[in-house]
């Protein structure tokens, strides 16, 4: 298994209990830059960049075994043991198989919005507006986005996307590699078989966007399967970017949530 070597954003003191921040998909460390703030003041936080995002290296190969792997390397770079481990949406996932397959690695796990199954693939026109984007020709963010509309018609998603554009000698091109990503959706949408693997019986933190459709009452069983002690709490007037639209709701439920497994 060929991992890479991830870029990652740190914040607080490394005295401090290191807390592990994954992101989703198109995502990237930056995206958490408010909220690593907030916990550095308990935690030394590491935000990673996961492969083929952000800062860190692109690779072919993109699943959830290597992504892990990936993370975990990580954390043996900067001498970590064990760690807090919060993810969301893709990063969830990457949180999830990493506390399934080495489970010792793992001291708290929190999940925001996404479960442990596989979903339908609602990604073909976020790729058709990102390749739709001239980027020899365009002079301005506002420009790739006017071009993005024919597919994407919410202004926050787009907005969210180009946040993977990045100019370099006046030219723009995409920081993430498309093609590696497109290729691999399908193991992306996934999750991966857990054939041998027992359940982790710690208690475990789900966070769900009143608004979502990606942690749904039908996905309660497979949680619960894989993480019997698990919670599963609601954040109304959310969608899929819960962390975004209600950060200070995410903060609460984080450190109460921990606190218990102090108590």
């Amino acid at each position: 298994m060929q991992t890479v070597e991830l870029n990652a954003r740190t914040f607080g003191d490394n005295n401090n209990p290191p807390l592990i921040i994954l992101h989703g998909l198109f995502g990237s460390s930056r995206n958490w830059t408010q909220l690593a703030g907030k916990w550095s003041e308990h935690y030394h936080v590491h935000v990673v960049d996961l492969r083929n995002h952000g800062e860190s290296p692109h690779h072919q190969i993109m699943n959830y075994q290597v992504m892990a792997a990936d993370v975990l390397g990580y954390m043996n770079s900067q001498r970590i043991q064990a760690a807090s481990v919060l993810g969301h949406s893709m990063g969830g996932k990457v949180a999830m198989w990493m506390v399934l397959s080495h489970p010792d690695r793992v001291q708290s796990l929190i999940v925001i919005d996404i479960a442990p199954v596989d979903y339908a693939n609602h990604f073909t026109q976020i790729f058709k507006a990102l390749k739709h984007v001239p980027l020899q020709e365009i002079t301005s963010r506002q420009q790739a986005e006017n071009s993005m509309q024919e597919y994407i018609q919410e202004p926050l998603v787009r907005q969210f996307l180009l946040q993977n554009m990045v100019n370099r000698e006046g030219h723009y091109r995409w920081r993430i590699p498309l093609d590696y990503i497109e290729a691999a959706i399908s193991s992306i949408i996934a999750f991966p078989a857990i054939n041998h693997l027992q359940p982790y019986t710690k208690p475990v933190m789900f966070i769900r966007g009143g608004q979502s459709c990606y942690l749904e009452t039908q996905h309660h069983q497979k949680i619960k399967l894989l993480f019997p002690v698990a919670t599963i709490t609601t954040i109304e007037n959310a969608g899929h970017w819960v962390h975004v639209e209600q950060p200070q709701q995410v903060l609460d439920l984080f450190y109460h949530f921990l606190q218990q497994q102090i108590e």
